[in-house]
This record gives structure tokens, C-alpha cells and sequence, in this order.
């Protein structure tokens, strides 16, 4: 299970045409990578949804070039986040969810950032 040590919200965005939250998310594990999340507003207007998953390893020691040897962004596959541990990937990734909407403000933060019916 990733267990969030931090979160913040670092910029708005559009993906697949729709408004999302992009919020950077580290981790307690210190050898697990960082997240870009990105997250926008559910299909009932009254929740939130992971739209997209981005491990974030980048390292301002050999990713400051074009450094062909090093993905510093990969994007994470639904399917391939929380296959690890005792519960089953679905729950895993809406333990993760459920997570970071608790972190801290980030829920009041998005409310503002992407408010209900945009």
C-alpha cells in the first residue's frame, strides 16, 4: 500500500479535455517514487476521480538534460497500481483515493480550484 507522507496541489491543467488538479505526492516509504496525480471532478459532479498517475523520479542531478538513460516520468497504468499486498488492486487504488482527498486541505483545495458544475 502507498502511504502519503505529503501532498500538494502544484497547477491546474486540462487532460482529455477535462479541468484537472495536478498534486505532487510523496510518499513515507523513502524508496518508493513520488506522484504527479492528477485528479477531476467525478461524473456526478459531486466527488473527485484519479484521472492519471505519473511516477515521478526525476533527479535534478542527471535530469537537468536530455538524459536518454533515465525515464524520469512514467505514467502508472491503472491496472498496475496497488497489484501488491493483501487487498485486491480496485480497493488498493480507492484506499489511495480516499487518502489523498484526506490529506491535509487538498479537498477544500479542489473544491475552489475546480468547483462543482465546471
Amino acid at each position: 500500500m502507498y502511504t502519503i507522507k505529503d501532498a500538494k496541489l502544484t497547477r491546474t491543467t486540462d487532460y482529455n479535455g477535462s479541468a484537472c488538479v495536478e498534486i505532487e505526492v510523496t510518499p513515507v516509504a523513502s524508496e518508493e517514487p513520488g506522484l504527479l496525480v492528477y485528479v477531476a471532478r467525478a461524473g456526478n459532479g459531486e466527488d473527485f476521480e484519479i484521472v492519471r498517475m505519473v511516477r515521478n523520479e526525476s533527479n535534478l542531478a542527471i535530469d537537468w538534460y536530455n538524459n536518454n538513460l533515465h525515464n524520469a516520468y512514467e505514467e502508472i497504468a491503472e491496472e498496475n497500481f496497488g497489484d501488491e499486498g493483501d487487498l485486491d488492486a480496485p480497493l488498493q487504488r480507492e484506499q489511495f483515493r480516499q487518502s489523498l482527498l484526506a490529506s491535509g486541505s487538498i479537498s477544500a483545495q479542489l473544491e475552489q480550484m475546480l468547483p462543482k458544475g465546471s
